[in-house]
């Protein structure tokens, strides 16, 4: 009578087939992560593409007057600037000084958006990301108050082409200034026709699982805007 077993070489067989299974499984679970982190990424970046370009995009809507070459806080930068890209607007703003019509316009701001290197940033205003500082820019928001309360002409003032002393704000993080196929872009851009529209290009950038993921991937997202005023 032959006794029930198991062989060597059905044990081998059998170890060959798990571990093949498991490696199987691991690799999904890892595609999985990075598919993952990515989506996650992905979904980050464009939110905060929306978020800053329709900011931008209703301040420009707003403004009474535009400047495309100026120095803020002794920084001299243009709208043609391939370093350091900006532009400024005169944004009239209701701050409640008349009491019998607390929504008239009793302000002017001056308000500049200009591209600049993200290692420059303070450490306090990002998260550390070694890649990000060394490849990506931020957009900053410098704001200045023109005239307010009783000391403002009857007329919409003319943007200064010169500010100091205006505090900043963060606006954008991670913007790149090339797209996936290596060539760059103009973020902004005044038309030349019709001195009313104005067109803002943005495309962010990040490093995740070693590769490089640019978000919108097709191009710098676009926003055409009309100023009101």
């Amino acid at each position: 009578m032959k006794q029930a077993g198991v062989t060597l070489v059905e044990m081998l067989i059998s170890m060959l087939m798990l571990g093949f299974i498991l490696t199987m499984v691991m690799s999904i679970e890892s595609n999985t992560l990075q598919f993952s982190s990515r989506q996650q990424d992905n979904s980050a970046q464009l939110t905060s593409l929306v978020e800053a370009t329709g900011y931008m995009g209703d301040m420009v809507r707003q403004s009474t007057s535009f400047q495309t070459s100026m120095t803020v806080n002794g920084l001299a930068c243009s709208i043609t600037s391939t370093t350091n890209p900006c532009f400024g607007i005169m944004v009239p703003v209701s701050q409640g000084s008349d009491t019998a019509n607390p929504s008239k316009i009793d302000a002017y701001l001056m308000l500049v958006y200009r591209m600049e290197d993200r290692s420059t940033l303070p450490t306090e205003y990002k998260n550390t990301n070694s890649w990000a500082d060394s490849n990506t820019w931020v957009i900053k928001e410098y704001r200045s108050v023109v005239c307010q309360a009783g000391a403002c002409p009857a007329t919409a003032p003319t943007a200064p082409t010169n500010i100091s002393n205006a505090s900043w704000y963060l606006v954008a993080d991670q913007i790149s200034k090339v797209q996936a196929n290596g060539t760059t872009y103009t973020p902004f851009i005044r038309s030349t026709t019709n001195l009313s529209q104005f067109t803002l290009r943005l495309q962010s950038a990040s490093r995740v699982m070693n590769k490089t993921r640019y978000v919108p991937i097709s191009g710098p997202q676009s926003l055409n805007i009309t100023m009101r005023n």
